[in-house]
């Protein structure tokens, strides 16, 4: 299935690769920046 379907990326397919890489990449900072944003926060507390 997989080497049937990887002419396609060369052929348009990588462009939602490339949408989906850029939201995970967007998803995955703004997860990290929290949590240390909290853990700042928390140390600040004590």
């Amino acid at each position: 299935f997989i080497a049937g379907n990887l002419p396609k990326i060369f052929q348009g397919g990588w462009l939602p690769l490339l949408v989906g890489g850029f939201v995970f990449i967007c998803m995955y900072v703004w997860n990290r920046g929290r949590t240390l944003m909290q853990r700042k926060f928390r140390e600040g507390d004590q």
